[in-house]
């Protein structure tokens, strides 16, 4: 309902004027890349002084994305794109011309109610809720003002020790969540979050080497003051604040998990939609450019010491043979219950040691 508040509604039909779509660059055009996709965009959105439509979901690199906006400049994309398969390969500023005078010769009052789907662009069905677009942004103030009554305290949750090197965030997916400077920088830069900004104080203009120590001239900011469970709780609180009006970078999050070292994969949900995105991803990694083939080298390096033989194959297919994809309820609850004799057995420990030096 709080979502709902965000979309305006026609007050007789109470149809909302937007809607999402998947979009495959790879069914463009041969040469047409993602790059190109958002260059697309951009255009629409120019031609259309600003009419929401953009990336809202980066699933799987090159093939499959999901866009929000309005259900007009989604059909203009839609009428985009089929061009571009049709010229060959046009430059960018015959796509932005075509755009513009596209823009101008289609009025808004045209677009259909059912925005029809091309070979590149599939309307989905039943959404008229521009999830996870800036046009949510209004609503993160109350998402915050629910989740800081709700979020447990930073004396009762240890968020340093489940959080730090431990979460992938939707907000900023390219490394694992740590309660740091850097990271929270770049937090700031995702969001644009004023409490993320009080928070680190001198350090959004003056950032030291190594990213953690403050200048000496200057005078304490709120991180050097606060304790790191109560760092992590804020950090936390604004991820989540801002995670449904924010894209979804599942393209990043599966590059972290891989380049982290993460091999087996439990998927909650009844079907194996993420394990399938993922088993994409691996076969496109060598369009990742160097970070996709040091990848697929790494990959083939473990797959050939498991298999105890010199690996011949692409990479690609190594790395699929080596990671574990589950959607076992069982599975995750024997993960979950390993974990937790680990976390205790730590406690036993500290226990221990605290018991000896009391002695």
């Amino acid at each position: 309902m709080v979502m709902q508040s965000c979309v305006e509604r026609d007050p007789i039909t109470h149809i909302s004027p937007y809607g999402m779509a998947a979009v495959s660059p790879s069914r463009v055009a041969n040469w047409f890349r993602a790059d190109d996709l958002k260059k697309a965009i951009s255009n629409i959105y120019d031609a259309t002084s600003g009419r929401l439509l953009e990336i809202v979901n980066y699933n799987v690199y090159g093939e499959q994305y999901v866009v929000s906006g309005e259900r007009y400049t989604i059909w203009l994309l839609g009428k985009a794109l089929t061009w571009v398969g049709e010229q060959g390969q046009p430059s960018m500023p015959q796509l932005a011309r075509f755009c513009f005078n596209l823009v101008a010769t289609t009025p808004r009052s045209s677009t259909p109610l059912d925005v029809p789907k091309t070979k590149s662009v599939l309307p989905l069905q039943g959404f008229d809720i521009p999830f996870h677009s800036r046009q949510l942004r209004g609503v993160v103030p109350l998402f915050r003002s629910f989740l800081e009554n709700r979020l447990p305290s930073a004396d009762t949750f240890a968020y340093q020790k489940q959080l730090d090197g431990r979460y992938i965030t939707n907000v900023y997916s390219k490394e694992l969540f740590t309660i740091t400077v850097p990271f929270a920088l770049k937090l700031l830069e995702m969001t644009s979050s004023q409490y993320i900004k009080e928070l680190l104080g001198h350090y959004v203009t003056d950032i030291p080497d190594n990213g953690n120590k403050k200048p000496d001239h200057e005078k304490d900011a709120p991180w050097d003051i606060l304790t790191p469970n109560e760092r992590g709780r804020l950090l936390l609180r604004e991820i989540l604040s801002y995670q449904f009006a924010s894209a979804v970078q599942w393209i990043d999050t599966q590059k972290t998990i891989l380049q982290n070292g993460f091999r087996r994969i439990v998927e909650i949900g009844p079907t194996k939609t993420l394990a399938t995105m993922f088993s994409k991803t691996l076969m496109r990694l060598h369009e990742y450019g160097s970070e996709g083939l040091d990848l697929i080298q790494e990959l083939s390096s473990e797959a050939s010491k498991i298999s105890g033989q010199e690996n011949k194959s692409s990479g690609a297919t190594s790395a699929v043979e080596i990671l574990s994809f589950e959607t076992d309820r069982e599975k995750l609850e024997s993960i979950l219950n390993e974990e937790e004799e680990v976390d205790d057995s730590d406690g036993n420990a500290d226990d221990e040691d605290t018991r000896k030096q009391s002695n």
